[in-house]
């Protein structure tokens, strides 16, 4: 192998990153090589000297100072990409290359080089070549792979020009100090766990504690003896490139703090651990592009209100259940805690778990001991642990609380504890826990206290109630309230104790809380990525099957592509080997698709995260979730960020659905209710004006009212002469299933049958779901005159060769079909739910029947066979309320003017 000079070039090399793009991973490779102190050459222009080549995704582990090669050949240094960390995942380009490297010595003059490698040092001479060719035209890449397979060049392994890769997503979390308390907890453990989610973490600390700490994790980096703050924060900026981090994850940190990140090009996502009365300086007037991410919705609220700029969404804090679960072992523990401290078998003990700072509000417990004991006749305890830190405040908060003490004589009862390492003794040794605090973020010592088995009685602060909503054993108290109220409300839960059994609801854990923050990393993100300005709209929809949901998303779709609207559609229960009818239409029509895979084969999680993707690439004014399953319709609207979201036609079989996710929320998703997705949207749009109201109280947005639209035809049929000679042939069209009981119709025909002339019953409409049902509604009819006639393509099959449309259905919204046998003429008879009345006016434009009602249904189809002249005026009056009404352009048009006017 030929020798490298041992003489290093003096000046470093500028920097290309290849291919061109303004993905992630680039960005991650510039603020790689600027952390460096290299310069990166973004116009091809840079004068002549070494030029440093790195595959997007690679950072610099070091500035180079490159060789040339003692043979007088033109050089080009090969780099490899090294795993940034020992679980570093790489891809199969980097396995290939270091393949080669080990069959080949890294030498190319023995095997031939497989491509263009993860980094490349060309020579000056090199370097001019390369930028002549590309000034003259020819592709970056191409102009690097024609140098690299020149065998007059010399081109060799050099281990000074590799670089770190890693596949996974980079994050780099920053916090003042691992001092303890519970941002740091949270910090400490979304660490300890984003791995399970290929996420890499590092940790940066930027000063020293002023109480005690908690052990660093290995690899942290320190900069505490940096110098001055702002000196600590630029280092740890620094750090955070070197690293190649994707994204800074800040705890505590100022917005003085927060520039230095800023400056470095890096995006944040910063959780904000307190109410606003804790905090960081200057937050509220933050206003460079990041994520904020609350520990509570109440957090969030006080956010919206405070820094309306921002984004913000929220992850609940979470702990790990077992810290503190109550087995043999630990209530053994608290037994001993509880003797050692003179605390009898039949006392009652409280606990207090916080750092003395006026913000607790400890003062208030002294005056609770006595009354207590008077009511419970037994004698009662305080358990104090926390470690007062530095500074007047925490001193001043301290001394206010041990004259309290004083005063009302209970020295004997109070037991500070200080800083305690074995917290799930004090729990085991405690029956209740006290949180008297002005205010909070979301304590994690509420959750250890439900983790251990014992109540809580808190100030109704932060997310206190967040936590209560899932926690009957969380007893909230207003911060205002009188000693009295504290009283007689611990009076009443331990006169009551429950059983002691660990009930942390999963929303709560730490599994769930990391969850929640590996969703929204990928969105803080794309909210640093240059914005792309947002055009027309994404349709969400299950599937394109037939039904008249998918209907009338296809002929908006179509329509408002026509009339040159940006559209794009996401299908989410399709597989996209097996297209629907639907499906096809729209790409025949030149429509973009997106088809992901069904629920059986990608999990919501994934399926959506999928989706938000695509929808950040390519942003549009708004978003319609058309009918889409609860799960996805909730993650979407947690995890896409400044984009309006609509929910398309909820009612009461959405209702119900969201309900049963409810009853069993979703890892990591701060919602309670439907109240807190609606809080997610920009609005709710219904299709009939009697579910408005509804959805407004459901949801607690604004609702706007969106009928469907039908297309006018113009064969226009006119009933007063039954259509088939000595018959009178009724027609249907709905999916055989269920919920649509056309059972009701059948019974309805039987009454009627004696009543009724020569009668025929069409029913158009496919199997739902279970074909076996479609075969015993055919064996329940096989005596009478009726004709299933499976899926037509073109509802004009049906309507052409009927004299009277019958819709029997429950839930009805604003049905296509009645629309449609009313556009061709066809006088319809329909049971009054939903929204049917707001379609027919009874007795002009047709006739409705209570629903579930054979008798009343048996007697209105016999009415409408027997006067051919009111038949004829029903069908075209029908005719012209569709057109006044309900016609697809008029569809259109409101969707255009609600959702992409602004």
């Amino acid at each position: 192998m030929t020798v490298l000079d041992a003489t290093p070039n003096e000046t470093l090399p500028t920097v290309i990153i290849f291919p061109e793009t303004t993905s992630n991973a680039a960005q991650r490779s510039r603020r790689g090589a600027l952390a460096q102190g290299l310069k990166i050459d973004e116009a091809i222009s840079a004068p002549s000297g070494w030029l440093w080549f790195l595959r997007a995704g690679t950072w610099p582990i070091a500035a180079p100072l490159p060789l040339a090669s003692a043979s007088g050949r033109p050089t080009a240094l090969l780099g490899m990409a090294i795993p940034a960390e020992p679980d570093a995942e790489m891809d199969e380009f980097a396995l290939h290359w270091d393949a080669w490297r080990r069959n080949s010595g890294g030498d190319a003059d023995r095997a031939a080089i497989p491509g263009i490698p993860s980094a490349v040092l060309l020579d000056p001479e090199l370097s001019f070549r390369w930028r002549t060719a590309v000034n003259s035209g020819a592709n970056m890449e191409a102009a690097l792979a024609e140098l690299l397979h020149d065998q007059r060049v010399r081109r060799v392994h050099w281990a000074g020009a590799d670089v770190w890769a890693d596949l996974r997503l980079r994050v780099a979390q920053v916090i003042t100090s691992v001092q303890r308390g519970g941002a740091e907890r949270v910090a400490l453990d979304l660490h300890r766990t984003l791995h399970h989610h290929r996420i890499a973490t590092r940790f940066i600390v930027a000063g020293n504690p002023v109480r005690g700490a908690f052990a660093l994790p290995q690899n942290a980096l320190n900069c505490a003896g940096d110098g001055s703050r702002p000196a600590r924060m630029a280092q740890a900026a620094k750090y955070a490139a070197q690293l190649g981090a994707d994204i800074v994850h800040a705890h505590l940190l100022t917005a003085e703090d927060l520039e230095s990140f800023v400056a470095s090009k890096l995006p944040l996502l910063i959780t904000v651990h307190n109410a606003q009365p804790g905090w960081p300086v200057g937050l509220a007037d933050f206003r460079s592009p990041s994520l904020l991410v609350a520990c509570s919705r109440r957090v969030e609220a006080e956010l919206a209100n405070k820094t309306p700029h921002l984004p913000r969404r929220t992850v609940w804090n979470g702990i790990d259940a077992a810290t503190t679960a109550p087995t043999t072992i630990v209530l053994q523990r608290g037994q001993v805690l509880r003797r050692h401290l003179h605390i009898g078998d039949r006392d009652v003990v409280l606990v207090a778990l916080a750092n003395p700072r006026a913000q607790k509000r400890l003062e208030i417990l002294p005056a609770l001991v006595a009354p207590l004991q008077q009511n419970l006749n037994r004698r009662v305890h305080i358990l104090l642990a926390g470690e007062a830190g530095a500074g007047p405040g925490a001193a001043e908060a301290e001394a206010i609380f041990l004259a309290e003490v004083d005063s009302f004589d209970v020295s004997a009862f109070v037991h500070r504890l200080g800083m305690v390492e074995d917290v799930a003794a004090v729990f085991a040794a405690a029956d209740v826990l006290v949180s008297p605090s002005a205010w909070e973020g979301l304590s994690l010592a509420h959750l250890e206290a439900l983790a251990a088995g014992i109540p809580v009685v808190s100030s109704d602060v932060g997310g206190a109630a967040e936590v209560a909503f899932f926690h009957p054993q969380v007893h909230l108290v207003a911060v205002d309230a009188e000693p009295s109220v504290w009283i007689t409300q611990l009076t009443q839960v331990l006169s009551a104790l429950p059983q002691r059994i660990s009930s942390l609801h999963p929303a709560f854990t730490t599994a769930g809380m990391t969850r929640g923050y590996a969703r929204l990393y990928p969105r803080a993100l794309a909210l640093h990525r240059h914005r792309i300005q947002p055009d027309g709209l994404w349709l969400v929809i299950n599937n394109l099957c037939s039904g008249g949901a998918q209907s009338s998303a296809r002929r908006l779709l179509t329509l408002l592509h026509n009339d040159g609207i940006r559209v794009r559609c996401a299908v989410l229960q399709e597989k996209e080997s097996m297209p629907s009818a639907g499906r096809t239409a729209l790409k025949s029509a030149g429509i973009s698709l997106l088809v992901l895979p069904p629920p059986d084969e990608l999990d919501a999680e994934y399926s959506t995260a999928r989706l938000a993707e695509a929808i950040e690439a390519d942003p549009p004014q708004a978003v319609l979730l058309w009918n889409v399953m609860p799960r996805h319709k909730l993650l979407l609207s947690e995890i896409l960020i400044d984009t309006p979201l609509w929910d398309i036609s909820p009612g009461e079989m959405n209702f119900a659905s969201m309900a049963r996710v409810f009853s069993a929320p979703l890892v990591g998703l701060s919602m309670r209710n439907a109240l807190d997705y609606g809080a997610r949207l920009a609005g709710a749009i219904v299709k009939f004006q009697g579910e408005a109201q509804r959805a407004a109280d459901v949801f607690g947005v604004a609702v706007q009212v969106i009928p469907n639209g039908v297309p006018l035809v113009s064969q226009v049929i006119h009933c007063n002469e039954p259509r088939s000679p000595g018959r009178f042939v009724f027609g249907t069209s709905a999916r055989l299933s269920p919920d649509k009981r056309l059972e009701d119709l059948f019974a309805a025909l039987r009454l009627a049958s004696t009543r009724l002339p020569p009668w025929e019953l069409h029913v158009a409409g496919g199997s739902d779901g279970d074909p076996s049902y479609g075969e015993r509604l055919r064996l329940a009819v096989s005596d009478l005159p009726i004709y299933f006639l499976g899926e037509l393509s073109d509802s004009s099959e049906l309507l052409t060769n009927i004299d009277a449309f019958v819709l029997i259905a429950e839930p009805a919204g604003c049905p296509n079909a009645s629309l449609e046998a009313m556009a061709h003429g066809v006088p319809v008879v329909a049971t009054d739910v939903g929204g049917m009345c707001e379609q027919i006016e009874h007795r002009i434009s047709g006739l409705l029947v209570p629903p579930r009602d054979a008798v009343a249904l048996a007697v209105a189809l016999v009415e409408i066979t027997q006067d051919p002249m009111r038949r004829a005026q029903w069908g075209a009056a029908g005719r012209m309320r569709v057109e006044t009404y309900f016609t697809v352009e008029r569809m259109a048009a409101d969707y255009r003017r609600i959702c992409l006017s602004s």
